[in-house]
């Protein structure tokens, strides 16, 4: 995983502020993502690359999930979080189930490899 050190320094209202990046990115696949996940009720979900939590506040609604990040400052949501990352999982996480592995907005700090 590389480039998520950067944002070691940066507060949760940082990361959160609006670019025009959010306009022409998020606020369209917000379009489809938030009504998918609203629909999902009853589960325990792993949520990968979290941030500050965007998605998750909606998961938790009727929902158990618990966090994995590199960056667990950024998230102030009352959940399970794990300092860690994608290529992590088994090590940090271990015997837990889940019914749902969910992430999104992280591709980029996937190495090639």
């Amino acid at each position: 995983m590389k480039n998520y050190e950067r944002y070691l320094e940066t507060t949760a209202e940082e990361y959160d502020k609006k670019t025009i990046m959010s306009y022409f990115c998020k606020t369209p696949s917000d379009r489809k993502i938030l009504p998918f996940i609203s629909e999902i009720k009853g589960k325990k979900i792993l949520d990968v690359g979290l941030g500050t939590g965007y998605y998750t506040k909606f998961l938790i609604n009727n929902n158990v999930v618990v966090g994995v990040d590199r960056n667990p400052h950024l998230c102030k949501l009352s959940i399970k979080l794990y300092d860690g990352d994608a290529t992590e999982l088994a090590k940090l996480v271990k015997a837990e189930k889940f019914d749902i592995v969910f992430s999104t907005w992280m591709t980029e700090y996937l190495d090639e490899e």
